[in-house]
């Protein structure tokens, strides 16, 4: 496809910041920034962030969302969890940073009451699940694991794995009424399911559940790029035992204390990254002339002497030159190529640089 997917993880562990907000200890914070560096425009996309959350023991979970605050999360099942006895934790899925919505689409997409303003985001997610588990009498086979892309593609974006939409009430599988999210409880955003749906109202079998935070649909331009934050929130009420719901509501103020640091704009930059820092090779390599005739020169004081891998695609992504170097400053012989527009890729270490070229 010609998708690039850069992550930085990241969390806080500063005192001036922890004594204000202790939700950040239980709290990570994922970025992804996602480059198309294929020729090709994707339209009806959906991006999605996948969770199996194995509260305890794994086989006894359910799940929630909340679209109107922009997260989805897993509990346990049960009062008395095998690991935690009966005070268990719950686990939430933060969307804090999205794609922009499509001008004018007459939607409330990030959920404050202003329709269509500029750089509106596609902040509230369509949230699913499915069952990570063989299937059986309780645990239907449409309800299980995706086997294909077409599969993966239906769960993203609301259909079971037989095609079938997720539908109000039950374990949201073969009902009349399609729904934005599952189990939302009172928190629906479209009133799609007018009763205060759960789980646990439901009285669901247990299961070993997979939660998905879905995005979309979206368009990603050729040799554009976007990008999309999450926080994983865990959290748990010790003041009330034998209630596996509890914790739930515990994740909610914690979540709307996490929304309210990650929203201001003099909030600390103390984080701790947790993650493989990224190299921002735009500002450590130069090439040049472009346009060119004949060579294409690679300047770089920082990167001069690290082993690389230099690569010219034409747009139809035939590869016309490769080249492993220890010595990334060089002039490229071109002057075989036709004129025409080229992509031209520095590979350092695993971080990429791409660039746009064109020959006269």
């Amino acid at each position: 496809m010609g998708l690039q997917f850069n992550q930085t993880v990241y969390g806080y562990n500063c005192d001036q910041v922890i004594q204000e907000y202790p939700e950040l200890l239980n709290t990570t914070f994922y970025h992804f920034k996602i480059y198309n560096r294929s020729q090709f425009n994707y339209y009806s996309s959906y991006i999605s962030f996948w969770v199996d959350g194995d509260i305890g023991t794994r086989t006894d979970d359910y799940v929630g969302s909340n679209p109107k605050k922009s997260y989805g999360f897993v509990y346990n099942g049960y009062n008395v969890d095998a690991v935690y006895g009966n005070k268990a934790p719950a686990l939430g899925v933060l969307l804090l940073k999205a794609p922009k919505a499509q001008s004018f689409d007459g939607i409330d997409n990030d959920n404050d009451s202003i329709m269509d303003e500029p750089g509106e985001e596609l902040l509230t997610p369509r949230v699913f699940y499915y069952n990570h588990a063989i299937p059986t009498t309780t645990n239907n086979l449409v309800m299980t694991d995706p086997n294909n892309a077409a599969q993966f593609y239906q769960y993203m974006s609301g259909y079971w794995r037989d095609g079938s939409p997720f539908t109000c009430g039950g374990r949201a599988y073969g009902g009349s009424t399609s729904v934005h999210s599952v189990f939302t409880g009172s928190n629906s955003v479209t009133n799609d399911c007018s009763v205060s749906w759960t789980e646990k109202s439901s009285v669901n079998p247990v299961g070993n559940r997979c939660l998905l935070i879905c995005t979309g649909p979206i368009g990603i331009a050729a040799y554009d790029s976007l990008e999309i934050e999450y926080a994983m929130v865990s959290s748990i009420d010790t003041s009330i035992s034998n209630s596996s719901f509890a914790s739930t509501l515990q994740l909610q103020k914690d979540v709307d204390k996490i929304r309210e640091f990650y929203y201001n704009i003099n909030k600390s930059d103390c984080f701790l990254d947790v993650g493989v820092k990224e190299i921002n090779l735009e500002n450590e390599i130069m090439l040049f002339p472009n346009p060119f005739e004949f060579n294409i020169n690679i300047k770089s004081e920082s990167l001069k002497n690290s082993k690389s891998i230099v690569s010219v695609k034409d747009v139809l992504g035939r590869e016309l030159y490769f080249n492993e170097t220890n010595h990334l400053a060089q002039s490229v012989d071109l002057s075989f190529l036709t004129k025409g527009v080229y992509i031209f890729t520095i590979n350092v270490e695993g971080q990429l640089f791409v660039k746009k070229v064109i020959k006269n």
